[in-house]
């Protein structure tokens, strides 16, 4: 079954699939399948909580709970590259890995447990 998209623009389950060469990049060779397949699910997960439910403007400070999670990498380089301010979150060891991605602050929020909110009031305004 081929899936042609051409009158009605709707899908289906299908085995084969024609599509616009414009629509399709190389899957680099350093990577699987299965994993280049993910890598679509978390950037369009990250673009839609930044650009359609945040409304995310250049110039704007964003806090991306999880920065070295598969979403919060993709969100926060979308982020930097829309010119923003990125605080994220993150444990003691993904520090510098987060610094080296781009990210301007990061909170080590370690283990700590509960709403997240009062986490980072505290996180950030504690007496040094």
């Amino acid at each position: 079954m081929v899936l042609d998209q051409g009158k009605t623009k709707q899908g289906s389950l299908a085995q084969y699939i024609s599509v616009s060469r414009s629509h399709l990049i190389a899957r680099p060779s350093n990577i699987s399948a299965l994993e280049a397949a993910g890598v679509a699910l978390v950037g369009l997960t990250a673009d839609y909580a930044l650009y359609e439910l945040a409304s995310l403007q250049p110039g704007q400070n964003v806090f991306i709970n999880g920065g070295s999670t598969a979403v919060g990498i993709l969100a926060v380089q979308m982020a930097k590259a829309t010119g923003c301010t990125v605080t994220a979150s993150a444990s003691t060891k993904r520090e510098e890995f987060l610094k080296s991605i781009g990210v301007d602050h990061v909170r080590l929020l370690g283990l700590l447990r509960g709403p997240i909110v009062l986490i980072l009031h505290f996180a950030t305004h504690a007496v040094h």
